[in-house]
């Protein structure tokens, strides 16, 4: 076997233990049916009442805002069991010391920070960034070798020394709500981390407060709801767990940011990997390998339709505080 199979197979492997322990969590807690609110929720994007179910996973109710579109859980856990889980989940330690640290997941990484780079290149006032939910690091490792000064904030312990010990790094251990500061940031980053807020306008005012006038925000979502995965595989997909309460797209997203004081710049679709659908829809497991592919659905899909209309399972967007 190569050394490029080697590295992918033993990515692999720590994802789907990565996986595994995070669905025995989810179970733990739902077994306890008070560790989740007893009322439903208006839409925590545009207060809405309009509200229909989706799906059920594993005692959680996944559903669609018929205004903005936006997919929630509702109802959700009582803030400490989430905040408890953020802080302390083994889950989280295998995520920052393993996966993240693992050459394919770097690779990945990479490429998703690239992406953003390429966003924000022209803007050479930029110097003072906060990355939220920067778990063990990489960005502001990034950052800081081209010059910028990055500080981050990370809920997990683990993950938080981490970072600290081994790269030296500027992480505040805490949340972005609980988090201070009299400095004013030229560019907050997201990756990935404000879909698991729990108070999303809340946060986002903060994310306000914190940016110097025109600073910029980019926003990294994982868990597109608009997505051409989640769309088809709904409860089969592993991007609908437990702990990410918000599965954003394109207009939910913006409008949660145009009501809050910011203005949308650009955005783009990242990579979709459709052999999922296509393991599902020809009878078989997503996330295995099919052999045989009686259906494959690129052959009806428009040349550069994913992208086109972000459809990608992950997309990133550009805003700048009005």
């Amino acid at each position: 076997m190569s050394s490029s199979k080697n590295m992918v197979s033993k990515s692999t492997f720590l994802k789907e233990n990565y996986f595994r322990d995070l669905y025995k969590e989810w179970d733990k807690i739902t077994k306890n049916k008070n560790n989740i609110s007893q009322s439903k929720n208006n839409c925590p994007v545009c207060n809405s009442g309009k509200i229909l179910n989706i799906f059920k996973k594993k005692k959680l109710t996944f559903c669609i805002c018929s205004e903005c579109t936006h997919v929630f859980i509702n109802p959700y856990f009582k803030d400490k069991i989430i905040d408890n889980h953020f802080k302390n989940a083994k889950s989280w330690s295998v995520w920052s010391k393993k996966i993240l640290l693992s050459r394919t997941q770097q690779v990945i990484e990479k490429k998703k920070y690239s992406l953003g780079l390429k966003l924000i290149k022209n803007n050479s006032k930029i110097k003072n960034v906060l990355d939220v939910g920067c778990s063990s690091g990489h960005f502001l490792r990034i950052c800081n070798k081209i010059g910028l000064n990055a500080e981050g904030i990370e809920p997990s312990k683990q993950s938080a020394d981490f970072g600290k010990k081994k790269y030296s790094l500027k992480i505040f251990n805490t949340t972005l709500s609980k988090f201070t500061s009299i400095k004013k940031y030229d560019l907050i980053t997201c990756w990935a981390s404000l879909e698991y807020s729990n108070n999303l306008k809340s946060d986002i005012k903060k994310i306000y407060k914190l940016l110097n006038p025109k600073g910029k925000l980019l926003i990294y979502t994982s868990g597109n709801s608009n997505s051409f995965i989640m769309r088809i595989l709904r409860e089969s997909c592993i991007g609908f767990v437990f702990n990410r309460r918000n599965y954003f797209n394109p207009k939910s997203l913006n409008y949660l940011l145009d009501k809050n004081g910011f203005i949308f710049k650009k955005n783009c679709s990242d990579s979709n990997d459709i052999t999922i659908v296509n393991n599902f829809i020809n009878y078989g497991q997503p996330y295995k390998v099919l052999g045989n592919k009686n259906f494959s659905i690129e052959k009806y899909l428009p040349k550069n339709f994913i992208n086109k209309e972000v459809m990608g399972y992950k997309f990133l967007s550009l805003y700048e505080k009005k």
